[in-house]
């Protein structure tokens, strides 16, 4: 049951590098984060969508932040608020 939940979750992430899509997007956007909470606040502003959290388990990170620039040190999961 618990590996069907995960399936059924992770078919509904997809990855971004930037913000640009991802107010668009219909499921949950997965986004390189510096960890700063202003960040989190302006990505929330920009897309509309709320931060849902981090990854459970530590995940390799490539990329900037989207907001200030800075190396990423973790993922954002974005998605829109019910």
């Amino acid at each position: 049951l618990r590996e069907r939940a995960w399936r059924e979750f992770e078919s509904k992430v997809r990855e971004f590098e930037d913000l640009e899509g991802v107010a668009e997007h219909r499921g949950i956007a997965k986004v390189p984060w510096c960890g700063d909470d202003d960040c989190a606040l302006a990505m929330q502003e920009e897309t509309g969508k709320d931060l849902l959290g981090t990854p459970l388990e530590e995940e390799p990170v490539s990329g900037r932040c989207p907001v200030c620039g800075r190396e990423a040190k973790t993922w954002a999961y974005l998605a829109k608020p019910y």
